[in-house]
């Protein structure tokens, strides 16, 4: 029988298989402009013969990865994978990684977590690691909060709750600073006076399984306040006063008095009741009145690890002292001389367990 376009079907239905595909790519139409259709195990990527939209199937593909289109030229080709319903969120987890992952070779990423260590903004050592952009993708595995202070009313905006040690002390926005600043204020210079600013909305727990991220960037105005800044139990209303801190209750935090340091030292705390992990003088003369950053990060209750300027000053493993009740953000300043202040430039915090448990059932 003379073949004819009426014996396509038969001839289609009835053909020899061609060559399995193999790491060489088979060739199955081309035209004068290069190879239009082919297959193999491999993408053949900036190879010259390939036209541009030419199509690849992949016949050893990962699962949603079976089909690529040529987005180069004859000359060099480029083929990427055709996104559908079922590999899209892998392209896109895929494309975010590989922009991260260029950090590592000096390269600025598209998508950065941190800036550099004892920079403006978060620590490389804290957050290059953590699981924040499967959070934000993915809120069943946790959550994520971010406050740069450029809202007007911060108490009402954000849920602050404000406790007075002593008579005096105020929290608010400083209109005359770009970049949103939340300066808490003793507002007197009465000795112990001051506020103590709880984000009593965003309680966390320390649990196993549960990874918790936490930083600030701040600026103490004098070097003779007493301060605290880190996750504690919101039931507490003065953390530190002159001559001690509170150990009574579940935290994790940087703090400033009299009896632990000299004016201008820091020590850390990480406690639960009544049993606890005082470091004194982890920091030794930090400078006032300049921004730094201050980090915790809780690894289920197992570590506890304090930063300082994007560097790591200080470890807790017994899990004796280390808290598992709910805990938030907390910031107190009180005064020993002279009106003080705590200037907080931005906040960060992630909670992250993967099958979700650190949110409540």
């Amino acid at each position: 029988m003379s073949r004819t376009r009426y014996t396509l079907a038969f001839d289609m239905c009835n053909m020899v298989p061609a060559p399995a595909g193999t790491a060489a790519v088979k060739t199955i139409f081309k035209s004068e402009d290069g190879i239009l259709l082919c297959y193999g195990t491999t993408a053949p990527d900036a190879l010259a013969g390939y036209a541009q939209g030419c199509i690849f199937y992949d016949i050893n593909g990962e699962a949603g990865a079976t089909l690529y289109v040529n987005e180069g030229d004859d000359t060099t080709s480029d083929f990427n994978v055709v996104l559908a319903e079922d590999n899209i969120l892998a392209a896109i987890q895929t494309h975010l990684a590989t922009q991260l992952a260029t950090k590592a070779y000096g390269v600025e990423a598209a998508y950065p977590l941190a800036t550099a260590a004892a920079g403006v903004g978060p620590s490389p050592l804290i957050w290059d690691e953590s699981k924040l952009l499967d959070v934000m993708l993915d809120p069943t595995k946790g959550y994520y909060y971010f406050n740069d202070f450029l809202c007007f009313n911060p108490v009402t905006a954000e849920g602050i709750t404000i406790a007075q040690s002593g008579t005096s002390g105020t929290v608010a926005m400083d209109p005359t600073v770009e970049g949103g600043i939340l300066d808490i204020d003793t507002e007197g210079s009465t000795a112990a006076d001051g506020p103590t600013v709880l984000f009593a909305g965003m309680q966390i727990k320390p649990q196993a399984g549960t990874k918790i991220y936490f930083e600030c960037r701040v600026k103490c105005s004098v070097d003779d306040s007493r301060w605290y800044i880190g996750l504690a139990d919101d039931a507490e209303t003065d953390y530190v006063s002159d001559d001690s801190v509170d150990i009574t209750k579940n935290q994790v935090g940087f703090f400033r008095d009299s009896s632990c340091n000299s004016t201008d030292d820091v020590s850390t705390i990480s406690s639960k009741a009544d049993a606890e992990d005082i470091n004194d003088t982890v920091i030794e003369a930090m400078a006032n009145d300049a921004y730094v950053t201050f980090g915790i990060v809780i690894d289920g209750l197992s570590t506890v690890e304090f930063y300082h300027q994007g560097a790591l000053v200080e470890t807790v493993s017994a899990t004796a002292n280390i808290p598992d009740g709910v805990i938030c953000p907390i910031f107190q300043v009180n005064v020993d001389t002279g009106q003080a202040h705590i200037y907080v430039d931005w906040m960060r915090l992630l909670v992250y367990d993967a099958d979700g448990s650190c949110r409540e059932s």
